[in-house]
C-alpha cells in the first residue's frame, strides 16, 4: 500500500475553504521536505511521496498511482539530480526528468487539479554573465539539463496554465547540501576550497516554501517562473560567507578562509557545467508583490536556526 505522510497544523480546521490538499512528490528532498513542513504548519492537508513511494522511471505505474490519489495541487520537486550520473544513465534520466512530469501534468489536467513542476538553472548554457530571465532561450549543456528542459516543455504542452518553477543551489535542513559540506570540511581541515568561476543564486529551501504561499493561495502564475534568493555569487563566495557567519556564531572551525579553484580543475566531473546561471526573480515579485531576501540573509538565517547538518 502506498505510504502517505499526512500532517495538519494542530487545531487547524482541515475542512476550511482555504485548506488545499497538496501532494508533494519528492517529499524526502530539500525542497519537498521544506514544502511539507511549511504548508502543514499553515493547515493544509499534506500528502508526501518519497522515493520509495513512486518509481518515477515507470510512467504507467506512476500514472496509476496518481489516478488513485485525490489532490487539489501537485508539486513535483523530484528529479534525477546527480548531474554526472545522468551522463551515464540517459534513459533513466529521460524517464524521470522528462517523461514523469508529463504524466503528472496529464493526470492533473484530467483531475482538474493544479500542477507546480520544479526545474533548474541547468537548462541554460551559462555562456553570458548576468541574471537569467524566464524569456531567455534554453540551451542545456549536458544530459541533466537537456532532460529537465524537455520536462518543462512537456508539462507546458499539456497545459500552459501549469507552473514550471526554476530554482538553483538549494540548501536547507531536510538534506545536506554544499553549504553543510563546506562547514563540515572547515571543522575538520585547515584548508578548504571551492570553485571560484561558476556563478548562480543560492536558494534557502524554507524561503522557497514560504515564497510559494501566494502562488498556492491564488492562481497567480502560469508558465515559467524563477524563484530563489536574490543576488549571485560563486561557489567560493558562497562558502566564504557561510564560514564568516559560522565564525561569528561561534562554530568551531579549523579553516576560516575558502580558497578558490577553477571549474577546469575539476577533472572528475563527467558532465559540463554552465558558468553563469544566476536568476532574476522580477516576474515573481510582479505577480506577488514579494521580493525574495538576499542569499546572504538566508544563509545567516539557516545557520542561526541550528538546523545545519554538521
Amino acid at each position: 500500500m502506498l505510504k502517505q505522510k499526512q500532517a495538519l497544523r494542530e487545531g487547524a480546521d482541515s475542512c476550511s475553504s482555504d485548506a488545499v490538499r497538496i501532494l508533494v512528490i519528492g517529499a524526502g528532498g530539500r525542497v519537498g521536505g521544506a514544502i511539507m513542513e511549511h504548508f502543514a504548519a499553515l493547515g493544509h492537508e499534506m500528502i508526501g511521496w518519497a522515493r520509495a513511494d513512486a518509481n518515477l522511471a515507470d510512467g504507467e505505474v506512476l500514472r496509476g498511482l496518481l489516478e488513485r490519489q485525490d489532490y487539489d495541487l501537485l508539486i513535483n520537486p523530484a528529479a534525477m539530480t546527480s548531474v554526472d550520473a545522468c551522463e551515464s544513465a540517459e534513459e533513466e534520466s529521460h524517464a524521470v526528468n522528462a517523461l514523469a512530469p508529463e504524466v503528472m501534468a496529464q493526470v492533473s489536467l484530467a483531475k482538474g487539479a493544479r500542477f507546480f513542476h520544479v526545474s533548474t538553472d541547468y537548462v541554460f548554457d551559462g555562456h553570458d554573465d548576468g541574471a537569467r530571465h524566464e524569456t531567455d532561450p534554453v540551451n542545456p549543456l549536458g544530459v541533466y539539463g537537456r532532460t529537465k528542459a524537455e520536462g518543462e516543455q512537456r508539462v507546458l504542452a499539456v497545459s500552459d496554465r501549469f507552473l514550471v518553477i526554476r530554482t538553483s543551489w538549494v540548501f536547507g535542513p531536510h538534506r545536506p547540501s554544499f553549504l553543510d559540506s563546506i562547514l563540515q570540511r572547515a571543522r575538520e581541515n585547515e584548508v578548504v576550497e571551492a570553485i571560484d568561476d561558476k556563478f548562480s543564486s543560492p536558494c534557502y529551501s524554507m524561503d522557497f516554501a514560504e515564497l510559494l504561499e501566494p502562488l498556492v493561495a491564488e492562481d497567480l502564475g502560469h508558465g515559467l517562473l524563477h524563484l530563489c534568493n536574490s543576488g549571485a555569487c560563486s561557489w567560493r563566495e558562497y562558502g566564504q560567507w557561510a564560514l564568516d557567519v559560522a565564525g561569528e556564531l561561534g562554530f568551531p572551525l579549523k579553516a576560516r578562509q575558502v580558497g578558490g579553484i577553477s571549474l577546469a580543475e575539476m577533472e572528475h566531473f563527467a558532465a559540463p557545467r554552465p558558468v553563469h546561471t544566476s536568476m532574476c526573480t522580477d516576474r515573481y515579485t510582479g505577480l506577488t508583490g514579494r521580493s525574495p531576501r538576499s542569499w546572504q540573509e538566508a544563509v545567516r538565517s539557516y545557520l542561526e536556526s541550528g538546523r545545519a547538518k554538521l
